[in-house]
């Protein structure tokens, strides 16, 4: 009963957001809702585990949380502060390996709540980690005289259209590359599951071994970048041969 009444909350919610307050009303609707997001998985033992589909939805609500992390670490990057965002991401990282633990298997004051638990605690962990990241900036001496007067100021159309003309295809790029990578491994299990658990190794490794070029090619783009708006071509070339011969190395 309690999990009936949570989805029918979530089929309103969702549906007066998108303007569909009485279509939402319906009760096969959140009787969906709830075989979607709150349908256990059992384990092997015959145990519950958790509702998968919740895990999802609360993984998609804390991306906006992600979202904004990235985009004040890029910012803090292309200003030369990259040092105070990385120790957060790092402390958002081991804070959210805790609320799993404490969320999942549960603790003195909190149940075990499975995959849900995962869930809430990547939520937690991705709010925190946006709001400690907004806090470092806006108290930061070099960057604050960057940040603007007023957050409600307005709708730019002319440069958010030149962001987006900047943005999308380097996320389209991102997305390729990315969906490559995912689609392959769903290739490789149709062979059979010890390929794929072989491939799963291979690409862990590969992944691991590529964020060096990966960081020297964005370290590359955040000098050019700042050496670009001085136009100081003769340091933007030796910048650009330190870069080569550094990638080259790794």
């Amino acid at each position: 009963m309690r999990e009936q009444g949570i989805a029918k909350q979530l089929v309103r919610f969702f549906g007066a957001l998108c303007g569909f307050r009485e279509w939402a009303a319906q009760p096969w609707r959140v009787r969906v809702a709830c075989f979607l997001f709150f349908r256990k998985t059992r384990t092997a033992n015959g145990g519950h585990q958790g509702s998968q589909g919740l895990l999802f939805l609360l993984c998609a609500l804390s991306l906006p949380f992600a979202f904004l992390s990235v985009c004040v670490k890029n910012f803090a990057d292309a200003l030369y502060r990259p040092w105070p965002v990385f120790y957060l991401t790092l402390g958002s990282v081991a804070l959210n390996a805790v609320l799993n633990r404490v969320f999942i298997f549960g603790s003195p004051v909190t149940p075990g709540l499975g995959l849900t638990g995962a869930g809430v605690a990547t939520l937690l962990a991705r709010m925190l980690a946006a709001a400690g990241v907004f806090a470092v900036i806006s108290r930061d001496l070099f960057l604050r005289p960057y940040l603007p007067s007023s957050w409600n100021s307005g709708f730019n159309r002319p440069f958010a259209t030149a962001l987006l003309g900047l943005g999308l295809p380097l996320g389209v790029h991102l997305v390729a590359e990315a969906g490559a990578f995912t689609f392959s491994g769903v290739m490789v299990g149709w062979v059979s599951a010890e390929a794929l658990a072989a491939h799963q190794i291979a690409v862990s490794c590969a992944s691991l071994t590529i964020m060096v070029p990966t960081g020297i090619a964005s370290a590359l783009g955040v000098r050019v970048g700042g050496l670009d708006s001085s136009r100081r071509w003769k340091a933007i070339c030796k910048v650009a041969a330190g870069a080569f011969v550094a990638k080259s190395c790794a």
